[in-house]
């Protein structure tokens, strides 16, 4: 596990124990390991992105293979990612962007507003998504 937000305090961009932020704090540089299982994660979702991206063209109907959100939610389980990944995060974001960019997904409660939550949530909008475009 690491903190999204590691490299802040380092680069000037705000202070170790923020008062303006009080439950961001550093709390250690993720290892190198870590990091490259981050990178893998990402690599694999964005590949799993552009088949689904790929597969919404609609063109023709697929029954060969799983629906895109449990292809990608069986892959990044597979990774064993923490519950504040940076992939994660990111991944979420790139599906909200793809399926609904316009739209404002409610915010989850800071208790339970993690990464793994927003990925969650797009994996659920995804299925549905893909639900509807089917038809």
């Amino acid at each position: 596990m690491g903190s999204p937000c590691w490299g802040a305090p380092q680069q000037g961009l705000m202070a170790p124990n923020s008062s303006e932020f009080p439950d961001v704090r550093l709390q250690y540089r993720p290892s190198d390991q870590e990091l490259e299982l981050e990178r893998r994660a990402l690599a694999a979702g964005i590949g799993l992105l552009w088949v689904g991206i790929y597969e919404d063209t609609r063109t023709q109907t697929n029954d060969q293979y799983p629906p895109i959100s449990d292809r990608m939610f069986r892959c990044m389980e597979d990774f064993g990612l923490a519950p504040d990944s940076a992939a994660l995060e990111i991944l979420s974001d790139f599906v909200k962007a793809w399926i609904e960019p316009e739209a404002a997904w409610p915010a989850k409660p800071i208790q339970e507003a993690t990464a793994q939550a927003a990925m969650d949530e797009a994996f659920s909008r995804l299925d549905e998504y893909a639900r509807k475009a089917r038809g």
